[in-house]
C-alpha cells in the first residue's frame, strides 16, 4: 500500500523457494515441532520416522507412509538435522517449497535454493 512502511504493524514477511518435481508425488510437510509435539512423541502420538532426534525436532504430516519413508531416508534426516535453521519443507503434486519468516534479501535466494535442492537429491526426488 502507498506510503506503508516496511515494518508496518500486521506485515509479515517471508522467504519462499518452491522448485517444480518431474513427477506428481503425494503431499508430505515437515516443519520445526513444537512443544506439545514433543509432549505427543513421548507419548506415542502422530507420525514419527523412527529416527528420535529427528522426531524431537521436527513433525511430520504425510498422505503416504511408504513415499514419507523414501523421502525422509537416513541422509535426508541427518542433513535437515545439521541445518542451523529450523528447515520447513513441503512436497505436494508438482512442487517442493521451503520457506521461513522474515523478510528476502538478495543473498539468501542461493542458499535457501541450494537447501532445498540438496535435501531433494537426497531424497531421489530431483
Amino acid at each position: 500500500m502507498a506510503g506503508e512502511s516496511e515494518d508496518a504493524p500486521g506485515r509479515e514477511h517471508w522467504q519462499v523457494v518452491a522448485f517444480t518435481l518431474a513427477q506428481k508425488a503425494p503431499t508430505l510437510e515437515v516443519g520445526p515441532r513444537g512443544t506439545l509435539g514433543r509432549l505427543a512423541v513421548r507419548a506415542g502420538v502422530g507420525n514419527t520416522t523412527g529416527d528420535a532426534d529427528f522426531d524431537r525436532r521436527y513433525a511430520v504430516r504425510s498422505e503416504d507412509d511408504g513415499f514419507t519413508a523414501t523421502v525422509l531416508n537416513k541422509e535426508v534426516r541427518a542433513y535437515l538435522l545439521s541445518t542451523k535453521h529450523a528447515a520447513h519443507l513441503l512436497v505436494t503434486g508438482n512442487d517442493a517449497v521451503t520457506w521461513r519468516a522474515g523478510q528476502l534479501y538478495p543473498d539468501d535466494m542461493e542458499p535457501w535454493a541450494d537447501f532445498l535442492a540438496d535435501a531433494l537429491d537426497r531424497a531421489g526426488l530431483t
